[in-house]
């Protein structure tokens, strides 16, 4: 008789506290919507309905374990109902807490993880200075720096183009051990304008164009550097890369697919 008691007892306690729980959170919504009366974005009257939802579905569930811990006390029917409810209840709030911790846990290792991202993020090496040096008709040297404090391989890549098309473009990958670095790449206008002898290549750059020439014409150098593997981290940074742009202006002459180079200036 005591245990049955107490099974009611404990029942409408339950009931109880879902009441105040659904309660709680339609105050929570009702409080959004004051909050959000005038404001630019009310957006979150909208989004935050299923809390309503959800408190409305407490209280109910509240009123159900209250109704049937009355009714326990005085019909022995309502007595296993009214136990049964209080064991499905205890096992949904124990699936609750996990399915919560399981969510807490993973968005800290996420945020752990975004950290770790930001911190190498902001190590990275970056290209801070870039020199066109022994510029003749004939070749010239890229020189660029880079410095940073995440050492490891990077990928360098020169892209070069004009208005029209792109014409060459060149991959390398460098090992960068210091906090400076300094990368050198030679390059000849006609390993540049390759594309241009190459009959099954469809390339539409006004450099290309045979039997013709161009005047002070813009060809665009543009220097990129991309992580490939870092020293000490286990997983790379996505879509992250630095990038430097310089140019050339040309005079240019083109018979038979070979581009001749008749004057040349920087920037």
């Amino acid at each position: 008789m005591a245990h049955n008691r107490f099974i009611s007892i404990l029942s409408v306690f339950a009931g109880v506290l879902l009441i105040i729980g659904g309660l709680s959170l339609i105050g929570s919504y009702i409080f959004i919507v004051v909050q959000s009366i005038g404001q630019a974005d009310s957006s979150l009257i909208f989004w935050q309905i299923p809390i309503v939802l959800f408190g409305v579905l407490l209280s109910a569930a509240g009123a159900f374990y209250i109704t049937i811990g009355y009714k326990s006390r005085t019909k022995p029917a309502f007595q296993k109902l009214s136990k049964n409810s209080l064991i499905a209840l205890f096992f949904t709030l124990v699936i609750t807490i996990s399915y919560v911790w399981i969510g807490e846990f993973r968005a800290d290792q996420e945020r752990k993880e975004l950290q770790v991202q930001h911190r190498i993020l902001t190590e990275l090496m970056e290209i801070e200075k870039v020199e066109i040096r022994n510029l003749t008709t004939e070749a010239f040297t890229l020189y660029f720096s880079a410095a940073g404090e995440q050492t490891g391989d990077y990928e360098m890549t020169v892209n070069i183009y004009d208005s029209q098309d792109e014409i060459y473009q060149i991959s390398e990958l460098h090992s960068l051990s210091n906090s400076e670095n300094d990368i050198v790449t030679n390059l000849t206008f006609d390993k540049i304008f390759e594309a241009c002898r190459d009959e099954s290549s469809i390339n539409s750059s006004y450099f290309c164009v045979d039997n013709a020439g161009t005047s002070n014409t813009k060809l665009n150098i543009k220097i990129t550097l991309k992580p490939y593997s870092l020293n000490n981290v286990e997983f790379l940074p996505a879509h992250v890369e630095t990038s430097w742009t310089t140019s050339l202006f040309l005079d240019t002459m083109t018979r038979n697919g070979l581009v001749n180079v008749i004057n040349v200036n920087e920037e």
